[in-house]
């Protein structure tokens, strides 16, 4: 039993850890969120400015499987930006339905895979980038072929990759709102602000993000990752070119109607996030730590802060766990975790959230944690392996 009692006090211990490196996030982050009248004077600002240095070549690359629902309102939605010295190729990978159709009648130009076995958005970004060797440019926009520019523009995002000789990553959030629209949000957003005023490279996070072809060719796509993006990032992090934040470009995207699609898409994040941090903790630490420096480990502490709801498990869990078999010192550091985590979850909604999702839905937030345990246990007794595609119909 007194073997048991340290375990329970020293997970707690461990899982304060993270706990306190996310409210720190939060906080540095709250410190350079713009204001809304921010963002609108930069914008009379932009617009009454002379334009800048011409944007560098570059290529837009927008994998597509079966998109044909989002594809053409996407594209239409692009054609409002600017996209001076911009090609955009839309990779119609497998597809089965009419996606290569909309992104031809929508003007742009459509590349089309077919492979029995390597399916997939690695694959797809893998054979799109070899055939751009022929005709290389200097920068490549990646996008989500449900995701859209709701702020800025890939021209923005090449411009900032060649003055800064680093990949960029946009802030990427879902337009809709409610509990599992914040969470996204505070991942994507309020997370990465936090890095990026602590000075750390921040996270790729799927879509909108740029990189300059010479790093393409010495660091090419994860191939066979379910969280490729996230995999790419910590290797150029590692090479020391980790990811800096556009924050004035912006990036939206639909959550998938379905409850299916919800559970696909969550499932392969969850499990792709968890898998590559187990594999690749060695290569993490030792980019952090050999030799130390102080903006990569805040980038792999913040790679070391678990999915929030298993976070809040796992703190919750042993905390209960302590009360059972000791008095409250056992679990007091993992109540004092827990804690941490809902401070982090409280300010980044005060400050980001509270238009979006009342008080009484943040308050929700417990369920949701428990409604993702099958998510986990399924990490441990049948974990995702290959890719899945997300379901966005209602059907």
């Amino acid at each position: 039993m007194e073997i048991l009692r340290e375990f329970v006090y020293w997970i707690g211990i461990i899982l304060c850890l993270p706990s306190a490196f996310l409210l720190l996030e939060v906080v540095a982050g709250m410190a350079i969120r713009p204001s809304h009248k921010a963002n609108e004077n930069a914008a009379s600002e932009a617009a009454l400015s002379p334009a800048g240095d011409a944007a560098p070549s570059a290529v837009l690359l927008i994998p597509a499987h079966n998109e044909q629902a989002l594809l053409g309102e996407m594209l239409d939605r692009l054609k409002c930006v600017d996209r001076e010295n911009l090609r955009t190729v839309v990779i119609a990978d497998n597809c089965t339905d009419d996606t290569a159709k909309i992104a031809r009648e929508a003007g742009v130009e459509v590349w089309e895979r077919s492979h029995d076995s390597d399916r997939g958005k690695p694959y797809a970004l893998a054979w799109a980038l070899q055939r751009l060797e022929e005709q290389p440019p200097q920068v490549v926009v990646f996008m989500d072929a449900d995701s859209w520019f709701q702020q800025g523009s890939p021209a923005e995002l090449a411009r900032e990759v060649i003055a800064h000789h680093r990949p960029v990553q946009a802030i990427y959030r879902m337009a809709d709102a409610g509990l599992r629209g914040f969470a996204f949000r505070f991942r994507n957003e309020v997370r990465l602000r936090g890095l990026a005023s602590l000075g750390a490279p921040v996270q790729l996070t799927g879509s909108g993000f740029a990189i300059s072809w010479a790093d393409l060719q010495k660091h090419p796509v994860p191939i066979g990752e379910l969280a490729e993006d996230a995999c790419w990032g910590w290797a150029l992090a590692a090479a020391g070119i980790g990811p800096r934040l556009a924050a004035g470009v912006e990036v939206l995207s639909y959550l998938p109607s379905s409850k299916e699609g919800a559970q696909t898409q969550l499932r392969r994040w969850e499990h792709g996030i968890l898998g590559a941090t187990l594999r690749k903790l060695p290569m993490l630490l030792r980019s952090a730590f050999l030799p130390p420096r102080l903006s990569r480990i805040f980038h792999f502490a913040d790679i070391l802060v678990p999915p929030l709801a298993l976070l809040v498990l796992l703190s919750f869990g042993f905390g209960l766990l302590g009360l059972l078999i000791g008095a409250g010192w056992l679990a007091l550091p993992a109540f004092l975790a827990l804690d941490f985590v809902a401070s982090a979850v409280f300010l980044g909604w005060l400050w980001y959230g509270r238009e979006d999702v009342p008080l009484s839905k943040l308050l929700m937030a417990p369920f949701y944690a428990v409604s993702k345990i099958g998510v986990y246990l399924s990490f441990l007794f049948k974990r995702q392996q290959g890719w899945q595609r997300t379901d966005r119909d209602d059907g």
